[in-house]
């Protein structure tokens, strides 16, 4: 099982041409438009409905309302026809073309965003929007213990209003069945945004354009084309956005408990956070998110797997880890950035019209591995030849859960559990001696410091019993297999010895493959593993100087056991 994510951008739905100043090469308003039936009909014949569809901006040109229309009118009738998930699980942002831009003047946020709400503000989980959405606050939401889906947006019909009113808008969405965190940002917020006039430059020339000159016309012309240099078109995030996405981790963290660790976490917006391999070499005032670098440390810091993004129509997937710090000795990795490309605008560098699916592999979290898979938009052709052609990515999905063995208070809290469940006697009986040290066969060998030692023991008037303890995060390795090997040797060496007393092993293994610590990498891995123990150890279980025991822990009986040993240690 896995959960498919559907990755569109740069669609350029918008009347009129791109022009150079957009793509480098002019495309045509009805070229746009049968790529967006090209991609209706691919979408259309994907083998499964994706379970998510992130759509990260330039939907349409230059604010062009007709273009957010028709792309909404093309999500309608695939939802409808079930060819893709409902619109709670469908997250967009805008791009610099979805704005409303190139004014000399300062316009506020409501009127910039205007059309990009009023189309999809309602209906779809977005990206904050000033002005239109309510304030960003942590507070805004919680999670309940029957909740499935958390965030997005959230509409009532209230009495005397023709239209759905907004009750709430939260620029994320959380699977907690399938263990997936989408979070959307506006990196829209400095495009098409005047920078203030140096006085120094407007002053003089308004002077001198009131003069009574022939020239008149022309100073006129450079205050005109002055003021419009001066509208950027930057990528930008700010402070509010980084500050309420760390105090949504922040209490994610503390409500989802162990399970945080377990999402999947993607985050995406429209502008390139970093520089993309091969890229071409672009002259302009700002080249990527401005505060690209605050924006990745907050992802790394909360433990992020992938960013997606759009903007520049190049198509790449890679790993940008340039942020880290080597002297930073906490368990951080690097973000896994994927570029999506452009449908409807003109691919750089000879690049493709595509769309990208990302794989996550695993039904639930955590996750090691995912597939992304960059589908061409072929003019002839259908998403059968397209596959063919399509390239294929596997990513890891770097370890973000605690290493048990680095937990003392947990291993132990684990240790003495998994004694309560197999073994017992041991708790009953005050002949048990801690971290007991075998006489070793090889004792002509090696040392006594390099001498088995066994967890605990248990004698009686016929038996001393030495008992292992194995807490599996993963299969049982070679190197658990050989000190059994080698502690079977030392307990048969002793038996019919002194006091006619017999030795025998118990090892008790606690399998934590279904829990935050699993290390895991497919299904029964550990299972399989004891099984094969078993099989190779048989003729000492038959013998009976071996007996294996086997407890599969549930993770709310991890988290249990866990919040009972940090009280202990607060203590």
């Amino acid at each position: 099982m896995s959960v498919t994510i559907l990755h569109l951008t740069d669609i350029h739905t918008g009347q009129g041409e791109l022009l150079a100043e957009d793509a480098k090469v002019s495309v045509p308003y009805a070229q746009r438009q049968k790529q967006l039936e090209r991609l209706k009909n691919y979408v259309s014949s994907l083998p499964a409905v994706p379970d998510f569809v992130v759509v990260s901006g330039d939907i349409t040109i230059r604010g062009d309302r007709s273009g957010l229309d028709t792309f909404l009118i093309w999500l309608i009738a695939l939802i409808k026809a079930k060819k893709l998930p409902p619109a709670e699980r469908i997250l967009l942002t805008p791009g610099n073309h979805d704005v409303k831009r190139r004014s000399r003047a300062a316009q506020p946020d409501k009127d910039r965003y205007s059309d990009f709400w009023n189309v999809f503000g309602k209906g779809f989980p977005h990206a904050h929007i000033p002005d239109w959405d309510p304030p960003l606050r942590s507070e805004n939401f919680s999670i309940s213990k029957s909740a499935k889906l958390v965030g997005g947006v959230k509409t009532e019909k209230k009495a005397g209003y023709p239209e759905l009113q907004l009750k709430s808008s939260l620029p994320f969405v959380l699977d907690l069945e399938k263990d997936v965190l989408i979070f959307s940002f506006n990196s829209a917020q400095a495009c098409g945004v005047p920078l203030p006039s140096d006085p120094n430059i407007i002053g003089p020339l308004e002077a001198i354009s009131k003069l009574d000159t022939p020239h008149s016309g022309d100073i006129t012309k450079a205050i005109n084309a002055y003021l419009d240099s001066l509208v950027i078109d930057a990528g930008l995030i700010g402070e509010a956005q980084l500050q309420y996405f760390s105090q949504v981790m922040d209490k994610l963290r503390d409500e989802l408990g162990a399970q945080y660790d377990r999402l999947t976490k993607i985050a995406f917006l429209h502008h390139h956070v970093t520089h993309l391999w091969n890229q071409a070499l672009e002259l302009k005032t700002f080249e990527a998110v401005i505060d690209a670098a605050n924006l990745k440390q907050c992802l790394v810091q909360s433990g992020f797997d992938f960013v997606l993004h759009g903007h520049k129509h190049m198509n790449h997937v890679g790993i940008d880890s340039a942020l880290i710090p080597i002297s930073d000795q906490r368990p951080f990795t690097p973000l896994c950035v994927i570029s999506g490309g452009t449908i409807g605008g003109h691919p750089r560098m000879n690049d493709r019209q595509t769309f990208k699916l990302l794989r996550l592999e695993g039904e639930k979290g955590p996750r090691t591995r995912a597939t992304i898979s960059e589908i061409p938009i072929l003019e002839n052709g259908n998403l059968k030849t397209a596959m063919h052609d399509a390239k294929i990515f596997h990513a890891p999905i770097s370890q973000k859960i605690p290493r048990l063995h680095d937990i003392p208070e947990i291993k132990n809290a684990l240790d003495n559990e998994l004694k309560n469940e197999l073994a017992k006697e041991l708790n009953d009986s005050v002949l048990v001696s801690e971290k007991t040290q075998v006489d070793s066969a090889l004792s002509h060998l090696v040392g006594p410091t390099l001498r088995y030692k066994c967890h605990s023991s248990l004698q009686n008037s016929k038996q001393h019993i030495f008992y292992e303890l194995i807490l599996a995060t993963k299969a049982i390795s070679f190197g658990d297999q050989a000190r059994l090997y080698w502690l079977l040797g030392d307990v048969e060496r002793g038996n019919n010895g002194q006091n006619g007393l017999t030795r025998k092993v118990v090892v008790l293994i606690g399998s934590l493959e279904g829990t935050h610590f699993s290390l895991a990498t497919k299904p029964e891995e550990i299972m399989d593993s004891v099984t094969e123990l078993k099989q190779h150890f048989q003729p000492a279980i038959d013998k009976g100087i071996l007996d294996i025991r086997f407890h599969i822990f549930k993770q709310s009986e991890v988290e249990s056991i866990t919040r009972q040993a940090m009280k202990e240690k607060e203590k």
